[in-house]
C-alpha cells in the first residue's frame, strides 16, 4: 500500500514538471493551416507513429475522451484485422478536439473512416531539393 502512494507521488511529481501549453493561434501550419489553437504536448510515439505510418484518420470527438463503447469498437477494429493500435496526436482548437489513429495503407485507413467517421489526411510528397 505504501509503496502505491510513493508511485503516486512520484508520477504527480512527474507530471508538475511538464511543459505548459497555452492556446495560441497558429495559421502557419503546413498540414492544416488555421486548424490548431493548440496542441497536445507531442509524445515521442505519437510523433514516430505519424511519420512512420503516412495515413493519419482524424476523428472529431465532442468531449476530451471517447466515449466508451466507440473506444472499445474501435479497439475490435484493430484487433480483427491483427494490426496494432497507432495514435497519433491529438489536435485541440477553440471548437473542437481531433484524435488520430495512423495506418501504414490506404485501404486500411478508408475501412476505418467507413466504421467511425473522420476523414484522412494523405501523406505529403517529398519535396525535391534546390540545387
Amino acid at each position: 500500500m505504501i509503496e502505491l502512494y510513493y508511485e503516486a507521488r512520484r508520477i504527480a511529481a512527474n507530471i508538475a514538471r511538464l511543459p505548459v501549453f497555452h492556446p495560441t493561434s497558429n495559421t502557419d501550419c503546413v498540414k492544416c493551416p488555421g486548424r490548431h489553437d493548440m496542441r497536445q504536448p507531442p509524445s515521442g510515439r505519437a510523433v514516430a507513429n505519424e511519420s512512420k505510418y503516412p495515413y493519419i484518420v482524424e476523428l472529431v470527438v465532442a468531449d476530451d475522451k471517447l466515449d466508451l463503447e466507440v473506444s472499445r469498437r474501435i479497439m475490435d477494429f484493430h484487433r480483427l484485422r491483427k494490426i496494432q493500435v497507432r495514435h497519433g496526436l491529438r489536435i485541440v482548437t477553440e471548437r473542437q478536439i481531433y484524435f488520430r489513429w495512423c495506418f501504414s495503407d490506404l485501404g486500411t485507413a478508408e475501412a476505418f473512416i467507413e466504421q467511425f467517421g473522420g476523414e484522412v489526411l494523405l501523406p505529403e510528397k517529398p519535396r525535391r531539393r534546390a540545387r
